[in-house]
């Protein structure tokens, strides 16, 4: 039962052009029932397409809110720049109890850090140049014995440093250093032979082979 729209009387209505119309009142004006279930089908596809469009919407939000979240997240959970550094300091100082000094790398990075932190430290700052120098010195002697050890090779081409070998870089004093470096190679039947190698490099530039054998 329902207020007719058209006749204003309480009867027996039905939904037409969004509005409550009477059996009596379609009847008497001969409106064709199939529009009026059009009528009602496009007044219910309307609807439910508007439920779908607010799920829609309350989904992007949510999924919206929790990106936002999470960068907010990290943001403010990450360490900021000057953190980060202090890090690093505690972390070279720490380094610096534990390793020898005579490992060139090592101590190479840690006095680079500790020297840009404490700038007024003369102390770090001379040292950094020491092993900055020595890690110098030790990347040209790399290059050098490099190619002395490929003379050993017949293939050449098959020449190849083991980067997960024991490639280390010790210091002899403040002007010399021991870069040791393990290569393969592969004979005429293909087989891969392993080497181990050793060079002392000065900062004149002298190179001179210590040892070679096969690992």
């Amino acid at each position: 039962m329902g207020l007719c729209k058209k006749c204003n009387t309480v009867k027996s209505t039905q939904l037409f052009n969004e509005e409550q119309i009477c059996d009596d009142c379609i009847n008497n004006n001969n409106l064709n029932k199939d529009k009026i279930y059009e009528e009602q089908q496009k007044f219910t596809n309307n609807h439910e397409k508007k439920v779908e469009d607010d799920v829609s919407l309350l989904v992007g939000i949510f999924i919206a809110i929790i990106i936002i979240v999470f960068i907010l997240f990290f943001i403010f959970s990450g360490d900021s720049e000057e953190e980060k550094q202090k890090k690093e300091v505690i972390k070279s100082e720490e380094t610096l109890k534990n390793i020898s000094k005579y490992d060139v790398y090592e101590n190479y990075k840690a006095y680079k850090i500790l020297s840009t932190y404490y700038k007024d430290n003369l102390d770090y700052k001379i040292k950094y140049e020491k092993y900055n120098q020595l890690e110098k010195l030790s990347a040209d002697c790399f290059m050098k014995a490099t190619s002395i050890n490929r003379e050993y090779t017949l293939n050449k081409n098959s020449y190849s440093v083991n980067s997960f070998g024991n490639n280390k870089t010790t210091m002899i004093n403040d002007e010399t250093i021991s870069r040791r470096i393990e290569f393969s190679v592969k004979n005429d039947f293909g087989m891969e032979i392993n080497y181990i190698s050793e060079y002392e490099c000065n900062l004149n530039g002298l190179i001179k082979q210590i040892s070679m054998y096969r690992k």
